[in-house]
């Protein structure tokens, strides 16, 4: 019997250990909504949580163990990058006209793994 653990448990571990950070984070903000703690000097840092994403997403890249997972990791990094160049207004960029980026990224994300060959 193999120690290594199998790809469902290694995915189910992964998004566990993404809802347990989600739920601390909106704790976080419900304290300081609460006035239970001051987020009040970190909000000027707040305009970087799309490099969060981007950075999951390229964790997920270095761990990627086949195309689909390597394709939705681009994608990820594809939505980060985006959120923060609307954010910042990078090269006149806003949410509302840009927003079809998104379709062309995840649909050229679903013809990659379509070219996978598995059925998933």
């Amino acid at each position: 019997m193999s120690t290594m653990p199998t790809t469902n448990h290694r995915r189910a571990r992964k998004q566990m250990l993404w809802g347990l950070a989600l739920i601390a984070l909106g704790a976080l903000f419900f304290a300081d909504r609460a006035g239970a703690v001051d987020l009040g000097p970190l909000w000027h840092y707040w305009q970087y949580w799309p490099l969060a994403v981007v950075f999951a997403g390229l964790v997920d890249l270095v761990a990627a163990s086949g195309l689909r997972e390597a394709v939705d990791a681009v994608l990820v990094m594809a939505l980060g990058s985006w959120l923060f160049a609307c954010l910042q207004g990078f090269w006149g960029w806003s949410f509302v006209s840009t927003w079809p980026i998104l379709l062309v990224a995840f649909g050229v994300g679903m013809i990659a793994k379509g070219m996978d060959g598995t059925s998933r």
